[in-house]
């Protein structure tokens, strides 16, 4: 079975194009494409792991090469009460990832982009205000 990943299948055969995912490594899509950099956390993973893991997988980034744009999808599915992810985030932790990655790029004088990603849930209005955090985050680094 092909399982379409769109990031991987649009960059993957570029060689100016470096991905780097933390997800869930028990999430749809099971197989999972392989990019420049993936890793995968254990089902229930919680802000402090969760933010750990970013921590160190950006200075590994740092270490590795110094991009010219950062497109980051900011996606909510990691959000513990998200209808089909299986990590524990908190909206605190969501907000905390949000920014370490603008204050770890920008720091850097490193442009980031970001769009929303993932996120499901029945209640629409909890679903956009979960979406508009990486929009608040954002604007707190204009």
């Amino acid at each position: 079975m092909y399982i379409k990943d769109g990031t991987i299948d649009i960059c993957q055969g570029d060689p100016h194009i470096f991905t780097c995912s933390i997800h869930s490594e028990s999430n749809f899509p099971f197989e999972k494409k392989q990019g420049w950099m993936d890793i995968g956390l254990p089902a229930g993973t919680k802000d402090d792991a969760y933010l750990d893991t970013l921590s160190q997988t950006l200075q590994s980034i740092e270490s590795s090469l110094t991009p010219d744009l950062v497109l980051f999808d900011a996606g909510i599915d990691v959000y513990s009460d998200d209808g089909l992810g299986n990590l524990e985030l908190s909206i605190e932790g969501i907000r905390k990832r949000d920014q370490l990655v603008f204050e770890h790029f920008r720091g850097r004088d490193i442009p980031v982009a970001t769009v929303i990603g993932g996120g499901y849930s029945q209640d629409r209005q909890e679903l956009a205000s979960r979406h508009g955090l990486i929009f608040e985050s954002a604007i707190n680094y204009l």
